[in-house]
């Protein structure tokens, strides 16, 4: 299975030092989960704005960690978000909340492995 993450990205800003991709890992860990939580509360309340904030943050979140797919998702949502499209944020957010566990459980296992 391929990975849904890259640290190519958190490993040239860091010079490879682990500590600090764990630091980062840990810190992605703890915060998008609140922001998930706020986008899918901005989707239910049908709030464009929370629902464009909070997908502009996720996208820059995963792109943190290399999470390209994940962070197109983001991006669609936050793009419908500005055409008041609540028909395709739904759609598309089933597919985030799907990544997103695969993503928050395979960074949890690097993190346990390293």
């Amino acid at each position: 299975m391929k990975s849904s993450f890259n640290l190519d990205y958190l490993n040239e800003i860091g010079g490879g030092n682990n500590e600090f991709i764990k630091s980062v890992i840990n810190l992605f860990l703890e915060s998008t989960p609140v922001q998930m939580n706020n986008l899918a509360l901005g989707i239910q309340d049908k709030n464009f704005d929370v629902i464009k904030a909070n997908a502009h943050k996720l996208k820059s979140s995963f792109r943190a960690v290399g999470a390209e797919k994940s962070a197109d998702i983001a991006a669609d949502i936050e793009a419908a978000s500005m055409d008041n499209n609540i028909a395709i944020i739904n759609d598309v957010f089933r597919e985030l909340e799907i990544n997103f566990k695969e993503l928050t459980n395979s960074l949890s296992q690097h993190i346990a492995k390293s």
